[in-house]
């Protein structure tokens, strides 16, 4: 279908679709975060960036890890001064996602 980005990115590009798209994802303390990392994937597989949020109640379900792997930007656990809600990098988001919403 697509190409594979590199080693640590093993799995498919399905398009361009939000190429250049930067996605403040943040995870909620549902039972249903522990798909967080599914979904991060999908919406790189489109080719957006993805920077994940988590509250402390989230990683009871999903590791920290495991999101910073999936979107390779380190997870936001507490917003400080820094104001990281904004955006990262001297860079607004073009959206926010929360998930799981239960």
């Amino acid at each position: 279908m697509g190409e594979i980005l590199n080693d640590h990115d093993d799995f498919e590009i399905y398009g361009e679709h939000l190429k250049g798209k930067r996605i403040a994802f943040v995870v909620t303390g549902g039972i249903a975060a522990y798909t967080a990392p599914k979904v991060i994937r999908a919406l790189r597989r489109y080719s957006c960036e993805v920077f994940p949020y988590a509250t402390k109640e989230a990683l009871r379900f999903v590791t920290e890890d495991t999101l910073e792997w999936t979107s390779t930007h380190k997870v936001v656990t507490k917003l400080t001064s820094k104001s990281e809600h904004l955006g990262q990098g001297n860079r607004s988001f073009d959206g926010i996602m929360v998930c799981m919403c239960t």
